[in-house]
């Protein structure tokens, strides 16, 4: 049985708010750990994006709290036992690099496999939504689809191919334990395009253009 081909990759724009510090070791390389402010295009909310970068990241070392940077990376989700969730989501940077503070456009790509079944939900304020897991090969990552996507999606099966674009949003998670509350933090991909994959397409190359273009 042939494995899916997956894609996963995110450009992200916003300013850095944590000084950059070492991370961990792996293999005898070092890996850089900060946080960045991203404000989102449709409102004046902002989401806080944790970003881990290697160490040969050009001038990493010379980025500071208040730079606005412009990273190219992909979405990485790992088992954790220190995270509260035990899942910790960041964003692993392949570059990160000075940019335009005009431009904020963030942009995610995902192409992979529904690994859950979908959640159609209805929120408080009365929006309709379901809740994807989908699977990227080595991460899974949770999705959020609005209005007409939350419909097209909610009865898809487990296992169905599917590809979105959309962008990443975090928010905190509230569950009272006991007398008491505790605090989860949420990063998840807010979608505004989603399509299912046929076995045809699934042969064709995942071609996507940065927001710069």
């Amino acid at each position: 049985m042939n494995t899916p081909k997956t894609f996963n990759r995110i450009w992200e724009r916003g300013v850095i708010i944590e000084p950059l510090k070492k991370s961990h070791k792996n293999k005898e390389k070092t890996y850089w750990r900060t946080k960045i402010s991203c404000k989102r295009h449709d409102s004046e909310r902002e989401d806080i994006i944790p970003v881990v970068l290697p160490e040969k990241v050009k001038n990493a070392n010379d980025f500071k709290v208040g730079d606005f940077v412009a990273i190219y990376g992909l979405l990485r989700s790992i088992y954790s036992a220190t995270a509260k969730s035990k899942i910790r989501k960041y964003v692993y940077a392949f570059s990160m690099e000075p940019a335009d503070v005009e431009n904020t456009r963030n942009l995610v790509v995902l192409e992979g496999t529904i690994a859950k079944p979908p959640v159609f939900r209805t929120t408080p304020r009365g929006k309709e939504i379901t809740d994807l897991q989908i699977n990227t090969g080595r991460d899974t990552n949770a999705c959020v689809c609005w209005a007409a996507n939350a419909h097209k999606v909610k009865d898809l099966p487990v296992g169905q191919k599917v590809r979105l674009r959309g962008s990443v949003q975090s928010r905190n998670y509230h569950k009272k334990k006991d007398n008491e509350v505790i605090v989860f933090p949420i990063i998840e991909v807010s979608v505004y395009f989603i399509e299912t994959v046929d076995a045809k397409e699934e042969k064709e190359e995942v071609k996507i253009s940065s927001p710069e273009a």
